[in-house]
């Protein structure tokens, strides 16, 4: 992915948005108020949470993509860094459900 941000701030938040609900809408808006382009990563499934999913995958594409606070719409990466590798994101925004966890500690 080689996209020319002429020096904007970059925002990249990866989550499944199965079963989208206001929790989802508030990230992605708080997210937005902290970058001037915000690129989401939609997990493909929920085996990571061990949970399943209910809405296939490119129907959360599309809802995602047609949020106003979302600039642009990706599979997410197996691990936000291999995200950062590729976009090379200013900021990474997780939700709440993530908060102090290892997985965050790591990235």
């Amino acid at each position: 992915m080689n996209h020319d941000f002429n020096k904007k701030v970059v925002g990249y938040l990866s989550g499944t948005f199965d079963l989208f609900h206001i929790g989802h809408l508030n990230l992605l808006k708080n997210a937005k108020a902290y970058c001037d382009y915000l690129i989401v990563g939609i997990n493909k499934d929920a085996l990571h949470k061990g949970k399943q999913v209910f809405i296939p995958f490119e129907e959360r594409l599309e809802i995602v993509r047609s949020i106003r606070y979302v600039d642009y719409v990706i599979a997410a990466y197996k691990e936000d860094c291999d995200a950062y590798r590729e976009i090379k994101y200013n900021y990474l925004f997780v939700g709440s459900d993530y908060k102090n966890s290892e997985k965050i500690q790591q990235v």
